[in-house]
């Protein structure tokens, strides 16, 4: 079902991120069922008629920079809000500027992380919690 755009994500083309490492887990040779998984969330976002982009990024300060050289338009990824709350959970510490220099690569492109169903559904740490306040409000987290 589709979900309405929220004023934040008026504008942006929204893409789903199909990463091959996900699909791959551990790098063995995803088995039938995994296959199968991952078509059908393929046809599900295709009957949806929503866009994909099929990356094998690490992480999405790399998908940032390549949507940023690839487009001048503007950008969004949609991530559900188990998989934003992940996102603010990572340690950081193997990346120069730890959390803020890798939100900074994907604020420097121009990405939004759009939040499905909404911002309000996701729960982080209170440590990190003015932070994503403050991503919201500048429009670099919004809801769909």
């Amino acid at each position: 079902e589709a979900v309405p755009a929220s004023e934040g994500s008026r504008g942006v083309t929204a893409l789903q991120d199909l990463a091959l490492s996900a699909f791959q887990g551990d790098g063995a040779a995803p088995d039938a069922k995994a296959t199968e998984a991952f078509l059908q969330r393929m046809d599900g976002l295709k009957a949806a008629g929503s866009a994909a982009i099929l990356s094998n990024f690490a992480d999405y300060s790399d998908l940032a920079t390549y949507l940023d050289r690839s487009t001048p338009e503007p950008k969004g990824v949609v991530m559900d809000a188990a998989a934003v709350a992940k996102f603010f959970a990572e340690d950081y510490t193997d990346r120069e500027g730890g959390l803020l220099g890798y939100l900074g690569c994907v604020d420097k492109a121009g990405l939004k992380l759009m939040v499905n169903p909404s911002t309000d559904a996701v729960e982080v740490e209170e440590d990190v919690r003015p932070l994503y306040d403050y991503l919201i409000k500048n429009g670099t987290i919004c809801s769909m």
